[in-house]
């Protein structure tokens, strides 16, 4: 995992929040929101969730320049994606 300084991607505000259908969130405000359940999902998983929503800070859209960047910064995130999507929320 890379840092994301490089990227122009600087530590945002945060949180946690209960969500019933996902690991994290970011706001059009670039707060990051984490689901509390989260803990319970293996360290690569918590990586790729926080990982995630950083990338989100530059690139809104789940689009190609975003996928581009967290393969950049987590190379093996689909990996990691598959694992997550087998713990329960």
């Amino acid at each position: 995992m890379k840092s994301l300084g490089k990227y122009g991607i600087e530590l945002p505000e945060w949180g946690i929040l209960k969500m019933k259908k996902r690991w994290g969130s970011c706001s059009p405000k670039g707060k990051i929101l984490l689901n509390p359940e989260l803990i319970k999902a293996p360290t690569g998983c918590i990586d790729y969730v926080i990982m995630h929503e950083l990338c989100h800070l530059k690139h809104s859209l789940h689009d190609k320049r975003f996928f581009n960047l967290l393969a950049t910064v987590l190379p093996d995130w689909q990996k990691r994606k598959s694992a997550l999507e087998k713990q329960e929320i």
